[in-house]
């Protein structure tokens, strides 16, 4: 019964996961068919519950359920068991299965869900531990997986004020775990459901369930039955509209449900290496003309996902034979403009990608060499028309402008799915590939809706990379050398034409060391950012060009960017003067702050000359710097205000290599590294460091203290005014700023100490008598008991926020020094001859 079932499952998880695998074998055959006639079956419940009073816990106890629950988590991988334990299974299954469509369907009432739009509420306890049950259960409950789509389906309460949102992670789990087990006889179900268009919805999670939908597809892809392969088609083709979308909400049709089904689809097949079962499902509708262009539409779904441009497949596709069955098509095909040309061109070009992918033996290469002279003769014909039609105008009347511009969309379309097939001729060497390529990447206009074939060309890269492409003349060679064309007749257009470089500069970087040859042409271009953005009309240069300029030379290999890194240094010299000019200027000192996605790759360029790199070392401290606002917008800060890892660390790298400069290093740098923990001078406030001391991340501030001890008291001493009346006359007294006077030159730093050590506020004597070894002949009489007293009371007063800062940040560098890859000689020192003070360790520095 109830009461002794659960003291005997009421263990936790730990334990169960310990037991043997015939310990859970048995268990499992002794409870589960007792468990199982505990549980009411849903039917006797509907006539004898009114709706208010629905709710689990009124009809099964909850040692009942907790029971339940624990067996589905002995037995989750739990296949060999006895044909009645596996009834016993299928039968808690199906009736937990029937009380949570009755919980979140049937029942019309307000339940509590997770739905983090209205405050995040939460699952009922006794739905929580159902839903948790049955995808433990995935094996016995799949047999019920049209029930868990009904009860994804938003409801309308009878009093018409609630649109619950049914659909969370728990659902979404146990549809991901029963999508493998699915029989047969619940695809057309679960087909009804999700393509019923008077289903009252929301569209958003109409796009998960029809996800799984595609999952269930592929995993079941020898046994769908060709019926339900025609509804897909045609539900592709027909775009009907749900009405019953949700208002708010942007509409979807059964064309975009069809989309989602095949993506998911091709990316499951993918992982289930079911994808050729699931092409063979579409081929026969591919011949048949009155369904081939929708047939192919959902082929191309099923292999490429256009949203992210993602290849989907993980393995050859297609045998010559089933190439040649599709391509014929192709050789067909009279106007350019034919609809069924882009879904056709997208599907063979899958299936040449697809040819090299694992253990693919180039089976189609003569097929996709002999079918390129006819892609070319394609694109030349529907590059023709395009130039024909007459351009957009707004003197066209409204439906004219409509239809024009969704023909030239049309166009561009197929226009890159002839460039992805072109690609893979090039790829293989077929004749005119190549040669098409290059003379369409000098020749089209800078135009955002010109395609020019960047992402073939990138193809190309990708694919020659260590073939045919080292050779005189080869793939790479002519692409390269028409990228470099390019980008002069861009650069000799000026402000002209206005648009990006991303496709240019992305298919450039696609190559690698094998573009060194046109890095002057990128220098030229990075030269016109010292232009005046405000009085220059004429640059088009912002900072996303400027950002993809450096990232494409850091993508060309470190062998190469260093080669170019003083260039790239005087760059970044005069482009930081001119920000600063314009900060002075303007009187915004945000302005200074260059953002990361310019100041990481400048950074990466000019590090690559190591200890040659000294001259611009104010540069690289200056490329440092960082602003919280764009921290937050672009990659959200973590909590404390730290930045998050890959911002801090680089920057820490960049620091440990200024420190390392030692005597090379010039005063501005170690004036540009001041600017950035002092806030004080002696006369005004500095402005130069726009973050306010609350919203600094301590960490790299604690990195900077160190670089600047690192560097010695020589290169500190020709700041001494400025350090010391930090400490002497700040608006806010600081305890790390004492650790920077201690460091300097010993005549200099001895009489400001000891000024704070006469000082009336405890912290100032604390700080003072810290930031070093004091002896007693180096203080004068009555001062070193001072001292004494005030490292004692420092030992007691341990929550101070400064003491904390100090004892943390040796932590800190020693962390940061193993995550940078750094020696044990190259780590913080800290001197362990005092185990008394070693709670006290400076900034990481050593005394």
């Amino acid at each position: 019964n109830g009461p002794r079932l659960s003291p005997t499952m009421a263990t936790g998880k730990a334990d169960l996961d310990a037991l043997s695998a015939d310990a859970r074998k048995h268990i499992t055959t002794v409870i589960a068919p007792r468990a199982c006639q505990m549980l009411p079956k849903r039917e006797e419940l509907d006539n004898e519950i009114k709706w208010q009073e629905r709710n689990p816990l009124r009809f099964v106890r909850p040692n009942v359920l907790l029971a339940v629950s624990g067996l589905a988590h002995l037995c989750a991988d739990t296949v060999d068991v006895p044909a009645e334990t596996t009834a016993a299974l299928r039968g808690i299954a199906e009736k937990l299965a029937g009380f949570h469509e009755w919980e979140n369907f049937k029942r019309c009432t307000e339940v509590k869900l997770y739905y983090p739009q209205a405050g995040g509420h939460i699952r009922g306890a006794a739905n929580d531990s159902i839903i948790r049950t049955l995808t433990n259960l995935a094996r016995h409950s799949a047999a019920d997986a049209s029930l868990f789509f009904d009860a994804c389906y938003t409801w309308s309460s009878p009093r018409g004020n609630s649109d619950e949102i049914k659909l969370d992670d728990d659902d979404d789990a146990l549809l991901t775990r029963v999508a493998p087990f699915v029989p047969v006889d619940q695809l057309e179900i679960i087909f009804t459901i999700v393509f019923s268009p008077c289903r009252r919805l929301n569209s958003e999670v109409l796009g998960t369930l029809a996800r799984h939908v595609g999952a269930i597809f592929a995993h079941r892809a020898e046994e769908v039955p060709p019926e339900l392969v025609r509804k897909l088609i045609d539900a592709a083709r027909d775009k009907t509209k749900y009405d019953g979308c949700m208002a708010g909400i942007r509409d979807w049709d059964s064309r975009n449900a069809a989309r989602s089904v095949a993506t998911a689809m091709g990316k499951t097949a993918a992982k289930a290496s079911s994808s050729i079962a699931s092409l063979r499902l579409l081929l026969p509708f591919v011949d048949d003309a009155a369904t081939r262009l929708w047939a192919l539409h959902v082929t191309s779904w099923m292999l490429y996902c256009s949203l992210y441009g993602r290849f989907l497949a993980k393995a050859p596709l297609a045998t010559p034979e089933v190439f040649h069955r599709v391509s014929r098509h192709l050789e067909a095909v009279d106007d350019c403009e034919d609809d069924v040309l882009c879904p056709l061109a997208r599907t063979l070009a899958c299936f040449a990608r697809a040819d090299a992918l694992g253990a693919g033996d180039g089976a189609l290469r003569a097929a996709v060499a002999s079918l390129t002279p006819r892609v070319v003769d394609l694109i030349r014909n529907l590059d023709a028309k395009a130039k024909a039609r007459e351009p957009l105008s707004n003197d066209m009347d409204r439906e004219t402008y409509r239809a024009a511009r969704k023909l030239r969309g049309r166009t561009r379309e197929t226009m890159g799915a002839l460039y992805a097939f072109l690609a893979e001729g090039a790829i293989v060497g077929a004749a005119g590939a190549v040669e098409l390529l290059a003379e369409e990447t000098v020749r089209c206009d800078f135009d955002f809706s010109v395609d020019w074939g960047a992402k073939a060309v990138r193809r190309v890269a990708e694919g020659t990379n260590g073939g045919a492409e080292g050779t005189h003349g080869g793939p790479a060679e002519v692409l390269v050398g028409a990228l470099g064309e390019r980008l002069r007749r861009r650069l000799a257009a000026g402000g002209e034409k206005k648009s990006g470089l991303r496709e240019e500069l992305s298919a450039i970087a696609a190559f690698g060391g094998r573009a060194e040859r046109v890095v002057p042409d990128l220098l030229s271009f990075l030269s016109r950012a010292d232009k005046e953005d405000e009085d220059d009309d004429t640059d088009d240069m912002d900072g996303d060009s400027i950002s993809s300029l450096l990232e494409a030379l850091v993508a060309l290999g470190p062998d190469v960017y260093r080669r170019h890194a003083v260039a790239v240094a005087e760059w970044a010299r005069r482009y930081i003067e001119r920000r600063r000019a314009y900060m002075e200027k303007e009187r915004e000192w945000g302005s200074e702050i260059i953002e990361d996605k310019i100041s990481h790759p400048a950074r990466q360029i000019i590090q690559s000359l190591g200890m040659d790199a000294a001259p611009y070392a104010r540069e690289l401290v200056v490329l440092t710097w960082y602003h919280t606002r764009h921290c937050w917008t672009e990659c959200e800060m973590e909590e404390e205000n730290f930045l998050p890892r890959r911002l801090f660390l680089s920057r820490c790298r960049t620091l440990r290599l200024v420190a390392e400069f030692g005597d090379r290093c010039p005063e501005t740098a170690v004036s540009a590294l001041l600017d950035q923990v002092l806030s004080w001078t002696a006369t005004e406030e500095v402005h130069a460091w726009p973050v306010s001391r609350d919203e600094r991340d301590w960490r790299l501030e604690a990195h900077v203290f160190s670089t600047l001890r690192r560097l010695g008291p020589d290169r500190l001493a020709p700041h001494a005014d400025r350090i010391i009346a930090n400490v002497t006359n700040p608006p806010e007294f600081r305890t790390s700023a004492v650790e920077l006077v201690a460091a300097l030159p010993d005549g200099m730093s001895r009489a400001p100490l000891l000024e704070l050590i006469r000082s009336d506020d405890p912290r100032k004597r604390r700080a003072a008598a810290r930031s070093r070894r004091w002896r007693i002949d180096d203080v004068p009489a009555g001062l070193f008991r001072t001292i004494q007293d005030a490292l004692a009371e420092g030992l007691h007063n341990s929550d101070d926020d400064e003491l904390g800062f100090c004892r943390r940040v040796a932590g800190v560098e020693a962390k940061c020094a193993r995550e940078l890859g750094l020696t044990a000689d190259d780590a913080p020192v800290v001197d362990d001859d005092d185990s008394s003070e070693s709670d006290d360790e400076s900034l990481g520095f050593g005394r």
